[in-house]
């Protein structure tokens, strides 16, 4: 297989990139080229993956080359999947060290290409502090191989070496192990023009997850703007099975039951996303997205005589079962209250005494700072936004009683 011509724009960073402590991701393409030049040059640390997807979301081609010494397992193997699962080709150029966990990311390639000097060398995973070898990270490794569809033979080549030594690649022990890899002969290549920093488009997949989470939080807030025994009936397909609810792990019911009865404490009402200010981050590979903003309140108990009005942030954390599920289920809930109004609906009960709280928490808003962590085993993506504590440190949100 012959790459097209403006490859050499990948390579040409490596000599203005230089050395990194971290990873440096960067994108360029030809004026030319349809195809993105995606470089990963320095360690891999945690959150590089996050760097890496972010980069690449929206692009549907691209060549991915490698230079590090490797880093962390885990952030190299979500990568690697990644690069799998949008088909992009990965080259180690000739002259160049791509090892440990710089190579897992280079196998998922769906094209795999070595320059003729290049090293590609794999080892054992190992514990970072004791230096041995690591049992659990190399199951971790056996299944992301046996995912991109590699042998057995293959699992054991990459991790028979022991942490302190290296198996290096050759073209001739690839095709023994059942990795297809093919060698990049730059001489039959032309030099490229320019490059140009392009803002891709939006990827499929990405943009049909933003849209339908959009569509989601416009539903949600319309939904429990209107009567409130309609409200109470979406409530069972809106959360999934537990929820990060302000802080606290909680079941869907527990979650269902505090938002049943801020809806009956509050009858009518009428919420609606501030224009300009919702923000959705889709992750396309683990088919989540976050959205935050702001949102304009606006609640009456004819009962107690009380009015509720002002602004108040909020963010969600949404799960999709599938890139064609519809409706995504709420799996993180938080946001702190901006300002509020609290006033009676009547002028014979004005000056009368409110037991609502300050921190007035439409759906569950509860004042301070906030953060999401969401952890989920076996490399997926650790998430956090925002200030303050992870939200399983956060007490229940204040309500009106």
């Amino acid at each position: 297989m012959i790459l097209r011509a403006g490859i050499f724009l990948g390579i040409a960073l490596f000599v203005t990139i230089g050395a990194a402590k971290a990873a440096t991701i960067s994108i360029s393409r030809s004026e030319t080229s349809e195809i993105y030049y995606v470089t990963l040059d320095g360690e891999i640390v945690a959150n590089d993956y996050e760097q890496f997807r972010q980069k690449v979301s929206t692009i549907s081609k691209a060549i991915v080359f490698f230079r590090s010494d490797g880093g962390n397992v885990v952030a190299a193997i979500m990568i690697g999947r990644l690069i799998r699962m949008k088909n992009f080709i990965t080259l180690v150029p000739s002259n160049t060290r791509c090892a440990s966990a710089c190579a897992l990311a280079w196998l998922g390639g769906a094209g795999r290409f070595m320059g003729e000097n290049s090293q590609i060398g794999f080892h054992a995973a190992y514990d970072a502090k004791t230096r041995q070898e690591l049992g659990l990270g190399n199951a971790l490794i056996g299944a992301y191989l046996n995912e991109i569809g590699l042998p057995y033979d293959a699992v054991i080549y990459v991790t028979k070496a022991s942490p302190s030594s290296m198996t290096w690649l050759t073209i001739s022990e690839a095709q023994k192990m059942g990795i297809d890899v093919a060698l990049f002969e730059p001489s039959d290549q032309q030099p490229a023009g320019p490059s140009k920093v392009v803002e891709p488009a939006q990827s499929n997949v990405a943009s049909q997850l933003h849209q339908r989470s959009k569509e989601f939080i416009a539903t949600l807030y319309r939904t429990t703007s209107g009567p409130t025994n309609e409200a109470n009936a979406a409530l069972n397909n809106i959360y999934a099975d537990t929820v990060t609810y302000f802080g606290k792990e909680s079941s869907r019911e527990q979650v269902i039951t505090q938002v049943q009865l801020f809806l009956a404490r509050w009858p009518i009402r009428q919420y609606k996303p501030k224009e300009g200010t919702v923000k959705i981050d889709c992750d396309e590979v683990a088919l989540t997205c976050a959205v935050t903003g702001v949102m304009q309140f606006d609640a009456q108990s004819p009962l107690r005589n009380e009015r509720s009005t002002g602004e108040a942030t909020f963010e969600y954390h949404l799960r999709f079962s599938s890139s064609y599920q519809q409706m995504p289920k709420i799996t993180a809930e938080a946001g702190t209250v901006l300002k509020k109004s609290l006033q009676a609906l009547s002028p014979e009960n004005n000056g009368s005494p409110s037991n609502t709280p300050d921190g007035y928490s439409p759906l569950g808003v509860t004042p301070g700072n906030y953060a999401i962590s969401e952890n989920i085993s076996n490399g997926i993506l650790n998430m956090r936004s925002g200030p303050g504590q992870p939200l399983s440190s956060r007490s229940q949100p204040a309500r009106a009683e």
